[in-house]
């Protein structure tokens, strides 16, 4: 009987780039670097052995650093030395979500899988455009974690599920950057239902140092990106654990004149907040209304994404304010820019716009989230120069 032990599989530098290399999605130069023993009945040997990949062709290269050629069936031979040792990189040049395996010739019942799945994901992504990681219980940019708690619950945002409505099996991947670095899998259908579970342990709880989140989702072809979002995590005895879906919301927040353009980085943005006529379900006096401005674009003149985040606040609500939504049907929430907050914020030097997304959450008088819509609004964004009509 032939075998496969794995010794070692670690991710490396790769020493060159081998022809051919297409780096354009900035996914170099790292490549996963796998150490095994093939043995044939318990004494290690030279012996042929079968690489595949469950989503597409990889780029695989032998010890040396050159590019070993696929079978006819997408798959690569690999042979062992006179020990029985074989040493191959493999890495992909597009962003994929993959299950490797391997079989000895002549005896391919023995299916040996590496690591279940891997995630090859841009050094710096992509503008996302389904915005950012969801992670409720945020106060003033922080995390609030009771000390007791094993785990946060980080869920997709909705308008990613939204769209692939009809990909519950489609593979999704979260990139935690902490204490540690963790990527944590699973299928979208199950992570639309109860989020990932992002284990504390690897969180800087320091309550200053931050914790980036991003997400990537793959349908077995394509892969979309989220955006980069940092967080500190606060530890509180007091830390409210609330349901992390509290998109409950049916009320939808636009621009003034249904404007769905932002193009000054100067003048004040006024928002459209359809609230009821009168204190109902969360909108009862004392409660704030905060809206979220996610803003998703390219530093001036060139390809480099930029992305922000920038808040209007509503004082707790008042009579007065039900009495303007009763005349009106909505009240006004004015963002006024300060600080350079909306300063360039461009189209790419490739042409291609920036965009944005209107999110709210209904807070009550502790600041504590009670609510987001079940929908947002998005629309374009280029505060750095004249907007392009071209894509």
């Amino acid at each position: 009987m032939t075998t496969i032990t794995y010794k070692d599989v670690v991710v490396e530098a790769l020493t060159k780039e081998p022809a051919p290399y297409n780096n354009t999605a900035g996914l170099g130069p790292n490549c996963i670097k796998v150490t095994a023993t093939v043995s044939v009945d318990g004494t290690p040997a030279q012996h042929d052995s079968i690489l595949g990949f469950e989503e597409g062709t990889a780029n695989v290269l032998d010890k040396a650093g050159t590019a070993i050629q696929p079978n006819d069936d997408s798959t690569f031979t690999i042979t062992s030395d006179a020990n029985g040792l074989i040493e191959f990189n493999f890495f992909y040049d597009k962003e994929v979500i993959f299950t490797p395996y391997m079989v000895p010739v002549g005896d391919e019942s023995v299916k040996v899988d590496l690591p279940s799945q891997i995630a090859f994901m841009t050094v710096k992504p992509t503008v996302g455009k389904y915005g950012y990681p969801v992670i409720e219980n945020i106060v003033k940019g922080k995390i609030q974690i009771d000390p007791s708690q094993a785990t946060i619950p980080v869920a997709l945002p909705r308008m990613a599920t939204a769209i692939y409505t009809d990909w519950k099996h489609a593979k999704t991947a979260l990139l935690v950057q902490g204490k540690t670095t963790e990527i944590y899998f699973g299928e979208l259908g199950t992570v639309i239902a109860s989020g990932y579970p992002v284990s504390v342990a690897g969180l800087n709880t320091d309550g200053s140092s931050p914790n980036t989140f991003r997400f990537m989702i793959f349908n077995g072809e394509t892969a979309d990106d989220g955006m980069w979002v940092d967080y500190a995590v606060e530890l509180r005895d007091d830390a409210d654990s609330r349901p992390t879906d509290l998109r409950t919301q049916t009320e939808v927040v636009h621009m003034y004149n249904y404007n769905t353009e932002i193009t000054s980085a100067t003048l004040p943005i006024d928002f459209w907040f359809p609230l009821p006529a009168s204190p109902t379900g969360l909108y009862q006096m004392g409660n704030i209304i905060q809206i979220e401005l996610r803003l998703d674009a390219y530093m001036h003149g060139t390809n480099t994404p930029k992305h922000g985040h920038v808040t209007a606040t509503t004082q707790g609500l008042a009579q007065t304010d039900f009495d303007t939504a009763k005349q009106k049907g909505y009240i006004a929430i004015t963002l006024t820019p300060a600080g350079g907050n909306l300063d360039d914020y461009s189209m790419s030097r490739d042409g291609t716009l920036g965009s944005f997304e209107i999110d709210y959450t209904v807070r009550d008088a502790n600041y504590n989230i009670l609510g987001r819509p079940i929908h947002t609004v998005t629309g374009l964004l280029n505060t750095g120069g004249p907007l392009s009509r071209e894509k």
